[in-house]
C-alpha cells in the first residue's frame, strides 16, 4: 500500500490486479505448459490419480505476510495476506482496492485526472475557460473560470452597503469581499473659529461642532499677538507682545500688549526725585528729545531748605527764593541758671547755662543764698532747724529760719507722772492728766500692758482704775495664723473667716484652676482662643500654661478655631489654633508620583540655553533661571526616556518662539498633557521640531 497527501488530506489508496506467488490473476495456477500428456478435462490443479507425468509442479505456496502478496502498483491498491478469506487466491493473497483522489474544493476550477501510476498520485487539472464556478465571494456575480484555472466574478459595492451614513461607503474587493468604508471626518468652515467637527449624526448625516484641540493654529484677531493657538475649549488665544505696541514716544510712557483688548496706552513716566532742596526748582518737565526730565520753578508753597538751621518751614516763592520762619525756642522751662536757645549748627533748642556764683531761687524753703553752679542748677545752704517734741512735732524752714508746727490741744504726751497721762496745751507744752491706754493694750497693776499676740483691745482703758484684758483676734476670710498674727493666705491659697490668732497657727488651702485654665501670678486665668488645659493646675505654684490645639487634616485656623474646609479644598494637619488664622488650598494635582522633587540642570548646546528644572507634582515641572534667546523654528519643551526624543518624545507646554526679547533667568511652569504622566519621561529638552535637535537638555536625578 502507498500512502500520499493531496492538499493536506492523507489518503490510503490500495491497488487491485494479480494475486501474489505464481497464480495467474484469478486465483488458479497457470497450466503445465510441460504436462502434455494430461487428459483429465479440469483444469489442472495438480497432479490427478492417473497423470503420470513426473515434471508436474508443486502446489503453490501459500503467503505469510502482506508483503509477499504487494504487487508494486500504487493504482491497484495495498494487496493483504488473508489465506482464509473466500475471494483469497490460492496462494492466500487478497486483492487490492483502487485509491480514490480527493478534489480539495470541488467548486474551483480545477478537478482530479486518473490515477498515474508514474508518480502514484492524482494530478489537478483546469477545467474550460468560461465554465461556471464560485471563487467563495458573496459581493461578486457571474463568477467563470479563466485560462488559468482562477475563478472569479464582478464585484458589486451595493451588496456591501450597511445604509449608515457615519460609517462611510463599503466597498466589494474580489480578494476579501466587503470592505468596511472609512467614516467621513466632516469640513471646518471656519479654521479660526476653534471649533471643528466631532461627532456624526446620521439623522442629518452631518457633524456637530467641538473644540479644536488644543494648540492648532488659529488668529484671534488681537494684532500684538503671536503663537495664536486654540485653547482646548473652544476658543482662540496668542501671546502678548508689547514690542508690537510701543509708538517709541518716552513721554508716552510704556505701551502694553493685552490679550483681550490689544495694545493699551502707556502712563507717562515719573519724574526723578528732586536731590537738591535748596534752589527751588525740579525736573519735572519731560524732553522728548532727551528721554528725560528738564528742571523748572516749582510750584509756590514747595518745602525747600535754606541752609539755615534755625529757620523752619521753609518754602519757595513765586520768584524761586527759599525762605522759611526763625525758630522759636520754649521758653516756659526756662531760668535763672538755663536758658532755651536755638542752636545755628544742629537747628534744635537746648539750655544755655548762666554763669556760677549768679544769684537765683531754688524754690525751696529749706536752703538760704541760693545761687547757680555753672550747669544750670541752683542751690543754697540748708537750714537746721529745733529737734521735734511730741507736742511740737514738726519745725518747717522758711528760707530764714524754721516755723514750729505744735500738737493739737489734747494730745496724749508723757509728763513723767506715773498712772498719769500728759496733754498738749497747743503750744508745744505738756500738761499732767489721767493715763488711758492706747488700742490694743490693757490695764495691769496700774499700767498701760500691749495685748498678749493674737488678742486686741480698744483704746481707753484707764490705767488708774482695775485690771483689764485683751479679746482673741479672729482672723479674716484669706487669712491663717503665723505666730499668733493674722497674715493672708499666699497668692494662689484660700481660707475661711475665724482662725483664732491666739492659737496655734494655721495653713491655707491651695487653690486648683478648673479646666481651660492656667495660672499667672498666682491666679486661675482662662487659657488664650485656640488653647486647651486639663483641670488641677496649682494656683499657689509656678505660672503654668495652656496648650495649643492643633487642627487636624482638612481643616484651618479662623478666629482662634478649627473649621472644616470649604469643599474642593485641603489642607495638611497641624494648623495651631491659638495663632493667626490660616486657609486651605485649592485641591490640584496630587503628589504621589516617586519623582516629585528630582531635578536636572539643562545643558548648554545651541541659543544660550540654561535653567534648573524640577519635577513638584504629578503634572507639573517648573523651571527657574530659564535663559533662551528665543530665536528658533517650532520650538518646545519636549519629555523623553533617556534624552530619546526625536523618536520617543512628546511635547509639553506652548511654543517657546519669543524673539528677539527671549527670556533671560525666568520661572516657568509647564503641565504634562493629559495623556502624559511623569512615568513616560526622565529628561527634558528645549527641542526644535523643524530641525529635529536639541537646544539644551537634561536627565532627572533624585535628590
Amino acid at each position: 500500500m502507498k500512502r500520499f497527501a493531496w492538499f493536506g488530506v492523507l489518503c490510503i489508496m490500495a491497488t487491485t490486479g494479480a494475486h501474489c506467488g505464481s497464480s495467474n490473476g484469478n486465483g488458479t495456477p497457470p497450466p503445465d505448459s510441460t504436462d502434455a500428456a494430461d487428459t483429465d478435462a479440469s483444469p489442472d490443479n495438480g497432479p490427478d490419480d492417473t497423470d503420470t507425468d513426473t515434471d508436474d509442479p508443486p502446489p503453490p505456496t501459500v503467503c505469510e505476510s502482506d508483503n509477499d502478496c504487494d504487487d508494486a502498483l500504487f493504482c491497484n491498491g495495498q494487496e493483504t495476506c488473508l489465506p482464509d478469506h473466500l475471494d483469497s487466491s490460492e496462494d492466500g493473497c487478497l486483492a487490492g482496492i483502487a485509491p480514490k483522489g480527493v478534489d480539495p474544493n470541488p467548486i474551483d476550477c480545477q478537478t482530479l485526472s486518473p490515477c498515474d501510476e508514474n508518480i502514484d498520485d492524482f494530478v489537478l487539472t483546469n477545467i474550460d475557460d468560461g465554465e461556471a464556478c464560485d471563487d467563495g465571494i458573496a459581493c461578486t456575480t457571474g463568477d467563470v473560470c479563466d485560462a488559468f484555472g482562477n475563478c472569479t466574478g464582478a464585484t458589486e459595492d451595493s451588496q456591501c452597503d450597511d445604509g449608515l451614513f457615519c460609517n462611510g461607503i463599503e466597498s466589494c474587493t474580489a480578494l476579501f469581499g466587503c470592505v468596511s468604508g472609512t467614516s467621513p471626518t466632516g469640513t471646518d468652515d471656519d479654521p479660526n473659529d476653534c471649533l471643528v467637527p466631532s461627532t456624526c449624526i446620521e439623522a442629518t448625516q452631518s457633524f456637530d461642532q467641538g473644540p479644536a484641540p488644543a494648540g492648532t493654529l488659529c488668529n484671534d484677531d488681537v494684532d500684538c499677538t503671536f503663537e495664536d493657538a486654540c485653547t482646548g475649549a473652544g476658543t482662540c488665544g496668542g501671546v502678548p507682545n508689547d514690542g508690537f505696541c510701543t509708538n517709541g514716544q518716552y513721554c508716552d510712557g510704556i505701551e502694553i500688549c493685552d490679550a483681550s483688548n490689544g495694545c493699551i496706552t502707556g502712563t507717562t513716566p515719573d519724574a526723578p526725585e528732586d536731590t537738591d532742596l535748596t534752589d527751588c526748582v525740579a525736573p519735572t518737565l519731560c524732553d522728548e528729545a532727551t528721554d528725560s526730565f528738564l528742571d523748572e520753578l516749582v510750584a509756590v508753597g514747595t518745602a525747600c531748605d535754606d541752609g539755615e538751621a534755625c529757620v523752619e518751614n521753609d518754602q519757595c516763592d513765586s520768584a524761586g527764593t527759599c525762605s522759611g520762619t526763625t525758630i522759636t525756642c520754649d521758653s516756659s522751662g526756662d531760668t535763672t541758671c538755663s536758658i532755651n536757645t536755638c542752636d545755628d549748627i544742629t537747628g534744635t533748642c537746648g539750655p544755655v547755662f548762666t554763669a556760677s556764683a549768679t544769684t537765683c531761687n531754688d524754690g525751696s524753703s529749706n536752703t538760704q543764698s541760693d545761687e547757680c553752679d555753672g550747669n544750670g542748677q541752683c542751690g543754697g545752704t540748708t537750714i537746721a532747724c529745733s529737734d521735734a517734741t511730741t507736742c511740737t512735732p514738726t519745725w518747717t524752714p522758711n528760707g530764714v529760719n524754721c516755723t514750729p508746727t505744735h500738737a493739737t490741744q489734747g494730745t496724749a504726751c508723757d509728763n513723767g507722772t506715773p498712772g498719769t497721762t500728759g496733754q498738749c496745751d497747743g503750744q508745744g507744752a505738756c500738761t499732767s492728766n489721767t493715763t488711758l491706754c492706747a488700742e490694743n493694750q490693757f490695764v495691769s497693776a496700774n499700767a498701760c500692758v500691749a495685748c498678749t499676740a493674737g488678742t486686741t483691745n480698744d483704746a481707753g482703758d484707764d490705767a488708774s482704775g482695775t485690771d483689764t484684758a485683751c479679746d482673741a483676734t479672729l482672723c479674716a476670710e484669706n487669712q491663717f495664723v503665723s505666730a499668733s498674727v493674722c497674715i493672708a493666705c499666699p497668692a494662689g491659697t484660700t481660707n475661711d473667716a475665724g482662725d483664732d490668732a491666739s492659737g496655734t497657727d494655721t495653713t491655707c488651702d491651695a487653690t486648683l484652676c478648673a479646666a481651660n485654665e492656667y495660672v499667672s501670678a498666682n491666679v486661675c486665668d482662662a487659657c488664650p482662643a485656640g488653647t486647651t488645659n486639663d483641670a488641677g493646675d496649682d494656683a499657689s505654684g509656678t505660672d503654668t500654661a495652656c496648650d495649643a490645639t492643633l487642627c487636624p487634616a482638612d481643616e484651618y485656623v479662623s478666629a482662634n478655631a478649627c473649621d472644616a474646609c470649604p469643599a474642593g479644598t485641603t489642607n495638611a494637619a497641624g494648623d495651631d489654633a491659638s495663632g493667626t488664622d490660616t486657609t486651605c488650598d485649592a485641591t490640584g494635582c496630587p503628589k504621589t508620583n516617586a519623582k516629585i522633587g528630582w531635578t536636572t540642570t539643562l545643558s548648554t548646546k545651541f541659543h544660550d540655553v540654561t535653567g534648573n528644572a524640577t519635577i513638584v507634582d504629578d503634572c507639573t515641572i517648573v523651571i527657574e533661571n530659564f535663559s533662551f534667546d528665543g530665536n528658533g523654528i517650532d520650538v518646545k519643551l519636549y519629555g523623553g526616556i533617556d534624552s530619546n526624543f526625536e523618536a520617543g518624545g512628546f511635547p509639553i507646554g506652548p511654543q517657546l518662539f519669543n524673539f528677539p526679547v527671549g527670556y533671560d533667568n525666568v520661572t516657568l511652569s509647564f503641565t504634562l498633557p493629559a495623556n502624559k504622566t511623569m512615568d513616560d519621561l526622565n529628561s527634558i529638552s528645549v527641542w526644535c521640531i523643524a530641525a529635529g535637535i536639541s537646544f539644551g537638555d537634561g536627565v532627572f536625578i533624585a535628590p
